[in-house]
């Protein structure tokens, strides 16, 4: 679109859903308002196709948050399965919104419980593997 009209007066945009206003003043006192229905996206998805669940994701993240510290990871990984398995219901309803959000929440879970167990590997690998691992716990019991 042009930013202006023929007499040079620029145009002022308003989005709202799925309305394009724009408002153009033509004299202080005056103004004149055009509305056009346009299609605008708000995201990538259409409201026709279903967001992944990324249950694969979660459940590979709650098998493997069995080695993260205190298992965060398990209890992380438990969470992202119950979002996952929201998503499906929650599209059927039409509620596309809240799919996505699960999805997108599922997702984020997954990722942090994996991110625990790749900090954990670290912390051991990085102070002499298992076996400094396991004379850390036998000093801890013998203290007590």
């Amino acid at each position: 679109m042009n930013p202006s009209d023929t007499t040079g007066v620029p145009f002022q945009y308003f989005f709202t859903p799925k309305i394009f206003i724009i408002l153009k003043n033509r004299s202080i006192f005056k103004t004149e308002i055009i509305i056009k229905q346009t299609s605008m996206e708000t995201s990538s998805f259409s409201e026709n196709t279903l967001p992944n669940n990324n249950m694969t994701l979660a459940i590979i993240a709650t098998v493997l948050g069995l080695c993260s510290p205190c298992c965060i990871g398990l209890i992380l990984g438990i969470i992202a399965i119950v979002l996952s398995s929201q998503v499906n219901t929650k599209f059927e309803s039409g509620d596309f919104g809240g799919a996505l959000s699960s999805a997108k929440n599922s997702k984020t879970l997954s990722f942090i419980a994996l991110g625990l167990l790749a900090l954990n590997l670290i912390f051991l690998l990085g102070f002499g593997g298992l076996a400094a691992y396991q004379e850390l716990i036998e000093a801890y019991n013998i203290s007590q």
